[in-house]
């Protein structure tokens, strides 16, 4: 096994598309830091707390002269909150500035409570309270995430969270294992293949090995170039830097940096696994890496129809199905109100044992066909 597994590693070696496909994804992991332009200044900061300043004397004014006076003196709070921020926001301070947003956003979180103030959902509100609160309390700056300038280990972790859609991330691992499985077909090499002494679990196990090896080193070498490049414009970043999430639409808790991009690792390893193991079941019946590539492109495309939303008939089981888990960002942070995931058994572990059990039953039934059939 090990000669042909060198053989398998010998012929992406040589093949100019496997590294048509690393360059395709360094460059896919690098497009946002370079080409999304840089979040608001502060300057701009200053100049919108401005104007929200102006607005709200606008409003307690109008409010006076309607004799409204809880309104007034709830929104005259709010105001004081603001002209600290705008103060803060102006010194050097960033851990005052920091603790003046922190209130201020909590003022408003009680307004929207309450029912005083219409804005943005109250669970995003939520989560931005909790983030700020994570960040006073352990003395932390904020970051600018998902922007240019978002700093090393975030800015990996900002991709996770859905920077672009997670299928321009699976696309290449699926034309990697649509290709070693099915691409000797097209090149007419099965009859060697089929010669060969070598039983045909070893040369799928072979292809299978490299496939899911080859996948996993063009992820890493993406996500080590854009580290470096990110941490080279913006520093390296922080690892306990907290990421806001609601598991039930109402309470909020914090999920750190570091464990997310472990998590994310596990998950993308085993939806490598899954797909390599679609792949390799798919070309049981194909001669074709083009219809092999079809075919899983449709699948991990999928998961973004409205099939796979809450309202549909499979959002009281589609935890049990792997293709739910492939958008990872919904998992592990588990969406949010504009885009939530399918139901509230969609979480990491869970994800876990459907794409540990649906690989394995992948795996059996291409090892029936291949012995049924008795060629690879």
């Amino acid at each position: 096994m090990f000669n042909h597994l060198v053989f398998e590693i010998k012929k992406i070696l040589k093949d100019k598309l496997y590294i048509v496909i690393l360059a395709i994804t360094v460059a896919l992991f690098l497009i946002p830091l370079i080409a999304i332009p840089d979040m608001q200044s502060d300057m701009d900061e200053t100049a919108a707390l401005e104007t929200e300043i102006f607005l709200a004397e606008e409003g307690i004014r109008e409010m006076e002269q309607a004799n409204v006076d809880l309104a007034v003196k709830d929104e005259t709070e709010r105001l004081d909150l603001l002209k600290s921020l705008l103060q803060e926001n102006e010194g050097n301070d960033s851990s005052k500035k920091l603790e003046a947003k922190l209130a201020y956003e909590e003022k408003v979180l009680e307004q929207m409570e309450a029912g005083s103030r219409v804005g943005i959902p109250i669970v995003e509100q939520r989560k931005i309270v909790a983030e700020l609160g994570y960040l006073v309390d352990n003395d932390l700056p904020s970051l600018e995430t998902f922007s240019n300038s978002t700093p090393g280990v975030n800015y990996i972790s900002s991709i996770f969270q859905g920077f672009f859609p997670f299928i321009m991330i699976l696309i290449l691992p699926v034309v990697i294992c649509s290709n070693i499985f099915s691409a000797e077909k097209n090149k007419e090499t099965k009859v060697f293949l089929n010669m060969t002494p070598l039983p045909h679990r070893v040369f799928a196990s072979s292809k299978m090995i490299v496939s899911v090896g080859y996948s996993i080193i063009v992820f890493f070498v993406a996500m080590i170039i854009s580290f470096i490049a990110a941490t080279v414009k913006n520093g390296p970043g922080m690892w306990n830097y907290p990421i806001p999430r609601s598991e039930d639409g109402i309470h909020v808790d914090i999920i750190t940096t570091f464990e997310f991009l472990v998590k994310v690792s596990i998950l993308l390893l085993l939806i490598i696994v899954f797909i390599s193991f679609l792949s390799l079941l798919v070309s049981r019946f194909t001669d074709n890496v083009f219809i092999n590539l079809f075919v899983l492109l449709i699948i991990i495309i999928i998961p973004s129809t409205p099939v796979f939303s809450p309202d549909s008939a499979l959002a009281s089981f589609g935890h049990y199905i792997p293709l739910t888990y492939f958008d990872i960002s919904k998992v592990l942070t588990y969406g949010n109100e504009y885009m939530p995931r399918l139901n509230q058994q969609v979480n990491f572990m869970n994800g876990v044992i459907s794409l540990s059990i649906f690989s394995v039953i992948g795996a059996i039934i291409s090892g029936i066909i291949i012995k049924v059939k008795k060629r690879l």
